[in-house]
């Protein structure tokens, strides 16, 4: 039996519901399975950030809402005071449909251009049939795009990954190709994802070696004579790409981020082609290192063809050479790699493309007094490596170590509680801490419990459920989780006015009530800018 075709209103329905990056990879896969070339090709320029003109302003729309629906300004408030959302409440008010017309996506996107070289008249008229033949997600998804605030979070990876499943090309090759600016009115579906030529094969990075954490004591790793040590800097682990003329960044998670940081296109302008480099992207300078933060607000901005004039300045501190004058160094020892970088780093000069320096120390104990002590701005722990290992990709490599700085620790209420996995064990929490006699949200972390305890736990959010937005759930504040994160900086996007770093749920306080929480106060005092 052929599967039901996914349409582009269930997909946005999936997607919003959904918690789970695997099931949104599924979800994208349906969807460009039993949709035209054409729905295909809007769908990625949606998703890659393309944002259709406004045809209406917002308080233009809430005026033809109200006029629709029959309510009156001060009634029409109060349900926008309760759903925070204008497409929202519009989508709620208006009277329901006789008839239901899907959203398809080729169609609307025609429908939008056409209602621009409307008459405001004939603009009104189509605006009311659309409104009067679609059912209530259908109309909030098209007053974001009447308003241009469509914006759907999803990562360029989750997309290459479903597409690549459709496709069968390379993720990588995906992400080269769909990155930069492209419009879905100058493009086909074929010539953009499809083309043979250019392939993309030349800016692939090389994969990532895995670098673990260095669980237990240190003097399990031998001799202290035999390692290195560097700082392990806070930033994006990156690889830069110089191949055939052009510069491409990949981030870890081999997300391409060049069109993102197009100044970096500019520090490795004048280098020579057939070079890999790996090394870390910092925001900030060399003195003034600024959190990762910056970084990914860079990242959710429209891409841009420079660096505006306020904007946070980027360096990368380089680490290893990987490939040069094309020829892959990667089975090179260490040491033999680092030579060849240094000799190249001095050949170019630059304030934004710094080595990563490493040191030799005489024990294990007078490493521990150095990561211990004082440490430089912008650190966020230290790399053990060996000057005889080679660059793998194996899940686990014995010549990298991450020794992490020891944890900061609040205790944390629950709020809300996530289905992680989509198997009904709720494994994912919203945490908060006290600002007053209210708990504010600040983090959320998974929970590695005990099997007894992940059955206790799911088990109270079952039964102290106040409401459900799809997988999550707000629960009554009772249970205490102790969270463990690696730093706190400011953060202007969150209610709380800070976000932690790599948090991780330690423990559940079953010893601890919800009034003995940690406050924001305290949290504040942790704070890293």
């Amino acid at each position: 039996m052929d599967a039901k075709p996914v349409t582009f209103t269930e997909l946005c329905r999936q997607l919003d519901e959904s918690g789970s990056d695997g099931r949104k990879v599924e979800s994208l896969y349906a969807f460009f399975g039993s949709a035209t070339r054409e729905e295909a090709l809007w769908l990625l320029a949606l998703f890659s950030g393309y944002r259709v003109k406004a045809v209406f302003s917002l308080s233009r729309l809430r005026e033809y809402a109200m006029e629709r629906a029959g309510l009156a300004p001060w009634l029409f408030d109060e349900c926008q005071a309760v759903t925070g959302d204008l497409s929202e409440t519009i989508a709620l008010v208006l009277p329901k449909p006789d008839k239901v017309r899907e959203l398809i996506l080729p169609d609307l996107m025609e429908l939008l251009q056409a209602m621009q070289r409307m008459e405001e008249n004939e603009r009104k008229t189509a605006l009311f049939d659309a409104w009067d033949h679609l059912e209530t997600y259908g109309r909030f998804l098209l007053n974001k795009l009447l308003t241009s605030t469509f914006r759907m979070t999803l990562s360029r990876k989750l997309i290459c990954q479903a597409l690549s499943k459709h496709t069968g090309l390379d993720e990588r090759v995906l992400a080269y190709r769909l990155a930069g600016k492209w419009s879905p009115l100058q493009e086909t579906f074929h010539s953009l994802v499809m083309k043979e030529h250019p392939s993309g094969l030349h800016a692939l990075p090389f994969p990532f070696q895995s670098i673990e954490p260095l669980e237990g004591e240190v003097e399990k790793l031998g001799a202290a004579g035999h390692w290195t040590a560097e700082w392990e800097w806070e930033g994006w682990r990156v690889q830069v790409v110089k191949r055939e003329g052009e510069v491409n960044v990949w981030s870890e998670a081999e997300d391409l981020i060049t069109d993102r940081f197009p100044e970096i296109s500019d520090m490795f302008a004048g280098w020579p082609d057939g070079v890999v480099l790996e090394g870390v992207l910092i925001a900030g300078t060399g003195d003034h290192p600024k959190s990762v933060q910056h970084l990914e607000a860079r990242m959710r901005k429209k891409q841009t063809a420079k660096r505006k004039p306020g904007e946070i300045a980027v360096l990368v501190r380089v680490y290893d050479l990987l490939e040069w004058q094309g020829k892959d160094l990667r089975e090179e020892q260490l040491a033999v790699r680092r030579m060849k970088l240094n000799r190249l780093l001095e050949s170019y000069p630059s304030t934004t493309i710094l080595p990563s320096v490493p040191w030799t120390f005489g024990s294990w104990k007078a490493l521990r007094q150095v990561r211990g002590g004082l440490t430089p701005e912008g650190s966020a722990g230290i790399l053990l490596k060996h000057p005889e290992s080679f660059y793998g990709n194996s899940r686990k490599n014995e010549g990298w170590w991450k020794w992490k700085p020891d944890l900061l620790t609040v205790d944390a209420v629950m709020i809300y509680a996530q289905d992680g996995g989509g198997n009904s064990v709720f494994s994912e929490f919203t945490l908060a801490v006290w600002q007053g006699d209210s708990l504010v949200p600040f983090a959320k972390a998974g929970a590695a419990l005990k099997e007894e305890e992940i059955r206790q736990v799911n088990e109270y959010v079952k039964m102290n459920t106040r409401e459900k937005f799809g997988p999550v759930r707000s629960v009554i504040p009772a249970l205490v989780f102790e969270l463990g994160f690696e730093g706190v900086c400011r953060s202007s996007r969150h209610k709380s006015g800070l976000r932690v770093l790599f948090p991780r749920i330690l423990r559940w306080r079953t010893d601890k009530k919800a009034e003995e929480a940690h406050t924001l106060g305290e949290l504040l005092k942790m704070i890293r800018d």
